[in-house]
This record gives C-alpha cells, structure tokens and sequence, in this order.
C-alpha cells in the first residue's frame, strides 16, 4: 500500500509525476489532485479546531469554578484545585483535587499531541479514542468530587440540602463540550481515513 503517513497531496503528485506524458490520464489526475488538496487542507484544519477547542475548554477550568455551596453560615468553592471554605480571612482547602487536575493537564497535553499527528490517521484515532477515555475519566472523577463536598458539607459542617443551595458552574458544562469536540474530531479523522483508502482501491 502506497500510503504509510504520507500526505494526500503527495500521494497524488507521485500520481501525476507517473502519468506525466499520458495526455489522457493527467487531466483527471490534476483535478483529483486539487479536489483532495482542498479537502485535505480544509478537513483536517477543521479537525485540528475541535482538538484545539479541547484544550481550550479543559484550560478554562483552571479559571472557573465547578460549584458553589452557599449556606445561612458558610460560602464554599469546588473547583479544579479542591473544596474551599470561602471567608474574608482567607480561603481554607478542604480536600483536594490533585488527581482531577493531573488527569485535566493530561488532557490538554493529549489534545495538542494529537494535532500534530495529523500525517499518521491511523495513530491519530488511536489517540483520539484514548482522549476520549480521558475525558470519561475526568467527568467521573469530576461528579465523585461534587459528591465528596456534598458528603463533607452534611457531616461536618451541619449544613443540611435543604439549607444549602447549590449554583453549578460553568465548569461542569466545559467536559461535556469537550466530549462532543472528540467525538466530532474522531468522525472527521475516520472519514479522512475512509477517503485515503478509496483513493488506494482507484488507483
């Protein structure tokens, strides 16, 4: 198989080069060359922007909060660094989430990997399946954490449901988007794969 990584456009400028002299077939060759180079600088830049958008949601989780509690008595903050109980004294950590923000980095650094991979589809999936995982795994740890604040709030702090109210974040919104991105990335990736093999099968 000619194909191993190489780009589309080279592909068929090695396809043109043979049929250089063969008046017939280097017509119809030029114009599959410039309908695929189109498509290949247009989809996979397409591509590249939801795994950018990726990194750029799960970025914006170090700035935004996941929940906020709000009692008669106390105020706290869950984000992507851990539980706080707000006062004008300063902030006190009441669990941490180091292992929420090891797996969000993880994420970020994976998304922008993937970008550069655009020369190996097939590898590319593969990675873009994994982030998927990831993602999965942040949502998860994301809800165990809500869960834990909430348990922390009702046993030592007394502060029961129906005396808190709950405010959730945009930060529970950014994951979810981030899901979607993948999920669109891979289609596209898996269709540019599909796309490379027919141009195989024609030649």
């Amino acid at each position: 198989m000619f194909w191993r990584g190489k780009s589309i456009s080279a592909l068929f400028e090695r396809n043109i080069n043979i049929s250089r002299g063969q008046n017939n077939g280097y017509l119809k060759n030029l114009v599959y060359f410039c309908i695929l180079q189109i498509w290949e600088n247009m989809i996979q830049r397409v591509q590249s922007i939801y795994l950018l958008l990726i990194a750029i949601c799960q970025s914006l989780l170090f700035f935004t909060a996941l929940a906020t509690f709000t009692s008669y008595e106390n105020s706290f903050n869950l984000s992507l660094f851990g539980f706080y109980k707000l006062s004008s004294s300063g902030n006190e950590m009441l669990i941490n989430n180091y292992a929420l923000m090891v797996v969000n980095v993880l994420m970020i650094l994976f998304s922008i990997y993937i970008i550069f991979g655009f020369k190996n589809r097939k590898k590319q999936i593969k990675l873009t399946a994994f982030n998927f995982l990831l993602i999965c795994a942040f949502i998860v740890l994301m809800f165990y954490s809500y869960d834990n604040a909430k348990n922390l709030l009702d046993s030592t702090f007394n502060d029961k449901p129906s005396d808190t109210s709950t405010t959730f974040g945009i930060g529970m919104i950014l994951p979810l988007l981030s899901m979607v991105f993948n999920f669109l990335a891979m289609r596209g990736i898996k269709k540019d794969e599909e796309m490379v093999n027919s141009a195989d099968r024609i030649r």
